[in-house]
């Protein structure tokens, strides 16, 4: 047994060695980025979430390459709600036939929405706490 304080980590790169040093602790490993299709294999076999699909092609990979004895992987949709060029995510208008189609797949389970709103720069436009 292992006393550890935190059980969920996030790697931005699919062959991170600190997934391989610990191989032998009870972690939940979550892939945080852009995924490229060449990288999708190591993915769908090493990770227990992916936060950022923004793509049908980049789904079905995932699904296709989720090793069987494996839960299905648990993922969330990338959203760029601002249309910045410079972000990755699926737009808003792609999100219902993306998600439908992700909902679909029987080796991923969707999980949520990761959002990429504009950079605020005055602070009245920043999110603080609930009034």
């Amino acid at each position: 047994p292992h006393d550890i304080a935190y059980s969920k980590l996030a790697a931005r790169r699919e062959k991170d060695l600190a997934i391989e040093a610990l191989a032998d602790l009870p972690l939940t490993w979550h892939f945080v980025g852009r995924i490229q299709g060449n990288k999708t294999a190591a993915i769908a076999g090493g990770f227990a979430w992916v936060h950022g699909i923004d793509r049908l092609r980049i789904a079905r990979r995932l699904d296709e390459q989720r090793p069987p004895h494996l839960p299905p992987l648990d993922c969330c949709i990338e959203v760029n709600l601002s249309g910045e060029a410079s972000k990755g995510g699926a737009t808003p208008q792609e999100l219902p036939a993306l998600a439908t189609a992700i909902a679909a797949l029987p080796r991923l389970r969707l999980r949520g929405l990761m959002t990429l709103p504009a950079a605020a720069t005055a602070s009245s436009t920043q999110a603080g706490p609930p009034p």
